[in-house]
């Protein structure tokens, strides 16, 4: 199961995670993985400001730190991503979850 976390301080998204991997297929041939990665890569590399995230990997984690202000444009790119990956987890239950948390 590939778990999506959102957490939130102050009311502001500060932090999107991703872990795990949705068991449909092996590693390579999952189309459940590949779909989540697309849209997490394919937003990450619409992000603008490279200095206003940390963006922390490793095998089968990943995990972007939102730092500071965000330009309109990064606002847009991160609500799709959100959107995306929230759309995957209510039509494929069995492998994507969606969660998120205010601290």
């Amino acid at each position: 199961m590939i778990e999506v976390l959102l957490s939130y301080t102050l009311n502001r998204l500060s932090k999107i995670s991703l872990k795990g991997h949705a068991g449909y297929d092996i590693e390579g041939y999952d189309i459940y993985c590949a779909a989540v990665s697309s849209v997490w890569q394919g937003g990450l590399i619409c992000l603008d400001d490279p200095n206003g995230y940390e963006l922390k990997m490793k095998k089968g984690d990943s995990q972007l730190v939102i730092k500071g202000e965000r330009s309109d444009h990064d606002k847009v790119v991160l609500e799709v991503i959100v959107r995306e990956l929230k759309e995957l987890s209510k039509n494929y239950p069995d492998y994507v979850r969606f969660k998120e948390e205010t601290k």
